[in-house]
């Protein structure tokens, strides 16, 4: 698969969970139980969630590291409501939003401890600001962050570009 067909794969199944925990009551249950659930420890509700919609997409998690990489992005999913969008390129949401460099810094760590808490923590903060995001960077961070160092390395490159370049082209306000 080239890396053009890899970016697809990613931005068609970030885009469809998102937009299955976005739907108000077909997929309340799974929302709810991965909002709830510690992605470290997942509620059993939280896997049959899991299971549930991996399986609606047609994705079969090959393994538990797997497995628990998708809950932990579902979970970031739920709690940001499921908002979407590819074109709210992520580093210019978070720039608009005054995030901080030193929370940049957090998200895009390569060590996956920080990630764990830094990504559940923005999601909130989408969700209460009622902001939408392309989630497919964030997601590859949260799928492959010290399991495929190149990949999530380009989504690290993609956000802080567009982190940098938007704090760049900002107008100051009087």
């Amino acid at each position: 698969m080239s890396a053009l067909d890899e970016r697809r794969d990613m931005d068609k199944r970030v885009e469809m969970m998102a937009h299955k925990l976005s739907l108000k009551s077909q997929f309340d249950r799974e929302r709810i139980a991965l909002c709830r659930t510690d992605p470290e420890k997942p509620s059993m509700g939280a896997v049959v969630a899991m299971r549930k919609l991996l399986a609606e997409m047609g994705i079969d998690a090959e393994n538990n590291t797997e497995f628990c990489r998708w809950i932990f992005l579902g979970h970031c999913l739920a709690l940001a409501r499921g908002r979407h969008s590819p074109k709210a390129r992520t580093g210019e949401i978070l720039a608009g939003i005054w995030y901080s460099g030193a929370r940049l810094s957090r998200l895009i760590s390569e060590d996956q401890k920080e990630l764990l808490s830094a990504l559940p923590e923005l999601a909130r903060l989408f969700n209460a600001r009622h902001l939408t995001v392309d989630w497919r960077p964030l997601g590859i961070l949260a799928l492959y962050t010290g399991i495929n160092d190149e990949r999530a390395g380009q989504a690290r490159l993609e956000i802080s570009r567009s982190f940098v370049s938007a704090q760049y082209n900002a107008k100051p306000t009087p």
